[in-house]
């Protein structure tokens, strides 16, 4: 999991970098609170000087920035926790609300800021469907009026799919993962922030259907082929077969990646309870 919000941070260029990583997201699952840190924080310089302990070239780094991606990492680890224990653990359906409160915990405490326009506060977009036309190069999301019916349907169509697979019936987990996960992407519910929900899906379904979590986004190579393949996967109309070219990753790919790292197993086993 800690490699897994690592890797998304990474290509969202989120959070901070992997010592601070692995040492606060080691303190949150094991039940730590590890606290927000703030300007008005009578240790808030001691705080500053222990985190560019841990990465020395944060020192050249705004204060401002630096807390940021502290928080980006504390509240990542907080919703993919949530996640995992209602979707996985608990067994609740990946309904609209799941997903939205998911959201809400991943962006509390993080403006959208938006250059020549007022930022945006976390409680005016955290957990709320968007209001706006979004794009990304030639890639076009599904339009606000439709994002709460095109959502449902999304959710209704996994539960569907699990429940079949859970009773027995032929389902390739990847091929499933892949599928929702890009789904999700080209619906784009959400103002910001759905590149990091769209690889917290693709693993819930994973750790429920295979028991496994596949960190993507830990190597720069790894980002760029990410990128790219679902760059293109999203350019096709929705309701294409859209698992193969995220598939190709996500599938087949992570079994790669559990090969090139000696001495590191890149396919995490889900715990019981996260």
């Amino acid at each position: 999991m800690i490699i897994a919000v690592f890797g998304s941070n990474m290509i969202e260029r989120a959070g901070l970098g992997w010592d601070i990583t692995l040492h606060l997201c080691r303190r949150i699952i094991a039940g730590e609170d590890v606290g927000e840190i703030s300007e008005r924080d009578a240790d808030y310089q001691d705080a500053l000087v222990k985190l560019c302990m841990q990465q020395p070239n944060l020192e050249n780094m705004p204060c401002h920035a630096i807390l940021r991606g502290r928080n980006e990492i504390v509240q990542h680890v907080k919703a993919f926790q949530h996640l995992i224990n209602a979707f996985v653990t608990d067994k609740q359906s990946l309904s609209e609300d799941l997903i939205k409160e998911t959201h809400r915990i991943l962006t509390k405490g993080t403006p959208i800021i938006q250059d020549g326009s007022p930022n945006v506060a976390p409680e005016a977009y955290g957990g709320t469907y968007r209001t706006v036309i979004v794009g990304a190069g030639s890639s076009n999301f599904t339009v606000p009026k439709y994002v709460p019916t095109n959502t449902k349907e999304m959710c209704d169509n996994l539960e569907k799919e699990v429940v079949t697979a859970e009773k027995g019936g032929a389902t390739d987990p990847f091929s499933l993962a892949a599928k929702y996960s890009l789904e999700f992407v080209q619906i784009h519910p959400f103002q910001d922030g759905n590149g990091r929900i769209c690889r917290m899906i693709l693993n819930a379904i994973l750790c429920r259907s295979a028991g496994v979590i596949i960190p993507i986004g830990e190597k720069g190579e790894e980002r760029s082929e990410y990128i790219e393949i679902k760059k293109r996967a999203c350019e096709l109309p929705r309701r294409d077969p859209i698992a193969q070219p995220a598939r190709r990753f996500h599938g087949p790919r992570g079994q790669v990646l559990a090969s090139t790292h000696p001495g590191r197993e890149r396919h995490a086993v889900c715990s019981p309870r996260l």
